[in-house]
């Protein structure tokens, strides 16, 4: 995503993992809530899959944050 215009990309569905960007202190957030891991190169985070209704809604308020970040919100 470095060097692009691209805030985000998911995986294949049978994955369904999300690499996003995210401020900081959101992605140590989401790392210690165990929702994810920094990437090791880049400077993003991937979020895991959810598995349910309540982690598709806590998912998409993560991708939120990633798009917002990336507005300069």
């Amino acid at each position: 995503m470095r060097n692009s215009r691209e805030f985000a990309h998911q995986h294949p569905p049978q994955d369904g993992s999300v690499h996003l960007t995210l401020p900081e202190d959101t992605k140590k957030l989401v790392t210690e809530a165990g929702w994810g891991i920094p990437h090791p190169i880049q400077n993003t985070e991937l979020v895991f899959g959810p598995r349910d209704r309540d982690e598709i809604e806590l998912v998409w308020q993560i991708l939120l944050a990633s798009y917002d970040y990336a507005r300069g919100r």
